[in-house]
């Protein structure tokens, strides 16, 4: 993988990081939802003998991951067949989720896709909306946090793993 003329280390990065990510979105696996004219995408593990209504896991990559990494790596897989629940494997942007961190906020709207994505679960697949919780590792894990404190109605229990509560989000998060 060649290094254009120029071209920093973090440059090169962030655009293999971004051919990563293009990769997984195009995947024929991946289901596409339109946020403000940017094609966001996902993947959905739906168990055999899911019942009517079931509950959904949202499990977000640490930075420099994707979705469609986390739903062949990840334990959630063989837990959502075990526990009869939806697991969801969302795409974040360039790798990375915008966390609340001070660097990340001039990122998209994330939140705003995750509530979409909620939305588009109802819609396909019966998902009680009692029954939404989410977990991440590392940059995913600091979203999480971000999710719970930005939208309590809709995700009602997170289990972050390799990540802490940024410090804006600390401040900012009054949650009912």
């Amino acid at each position: 993988w060649p290094m254009a003329a120029g071209q920093s280390m973090r440059e090169r990065f962030r655009a293999r990081m971004a051919e990563k990510q293009k990769e997984a979105a195009g995947d024929p696996g991946a289901i596409s939802i339109d946020v403000n004219g940017l094609k966001r995408s996902f993947f959905v593990h739906v168990p055999s003998g899911v019942g009517k209504n079931p509950g959904a896991v949202l499990v977000f990559h640490g930075a420099g991951g994707n979705g469609k990494r986390m739903l062949h790596n990840s334990p959630m897989v063989a837990a959502s067949d075990v526990g009869h629940f939806i697991s969801v494997f969302p795409n974040g942007v360039d790798g990375s989720w915008t966390d609340g961190r001070i660097a990340t906020r001039e990122g998209q709207n994330d939140v705003e896709f995750v509530q979409r994505l909620i939305e588009r679960l109802h819609k396909d697949y019966g998902v009680d909306m009692a029954r939404i919780y989410a977990t991440g590792i590392s940059n995913g894990a600091m979203f999480t946090y971000k999710l719970a404190c930005d939208i309590p109605q809709l995700i009602h229990a997170i289990a972050p793993v390799a990540g802490n509560m940024a410090e804006a989000v600390v401040q900012a998060c009054h949650p009912k």
